[in-house]
């Protein structure tokens, strides 16, 4: 059985939280022993001023977490739902 991760978010994050949350990322990446890579498994973890994208390592990986500070609904709704599958991989 899978397990998926779903959020809802406002199409536009607030620019001084996300900020924080990207500080937050980038020190807890620092210090953790936890191999994460880019999108595909492979690289390094993006952490970029306007986005967030991590996987675990190939293999095993999934499905990458993704969020950046401004993400459209497809069907033009104020927020956004979005989610990560992980089935309890890395």
């Amino acid at each position: 059985m899978g397990v998926t991760h779903h959020w809802k978010r406002p199409t536009e994050l607030p620019s001084k939280t996300f900020q924080k949350a990207i500080e937050a990322c980038a020190a807890l990446l620092d210090q953790s022993d936890i191999d994460l890579s880019g999108y595909d498994g492979s690289g390094k973890p993006i952490i970029a001023k306007d986005r967030i994208v991590f996987n675990g390592h190939s293999p095993p990986s999934c499905e990458p977490f993704e969020i950046a500070a401004i993400e459209f609904d497809r069907n033009g709704r104020p927020d956004v739902f979005s989610y990560c599958k992980t089935n309890h991989q890395p």
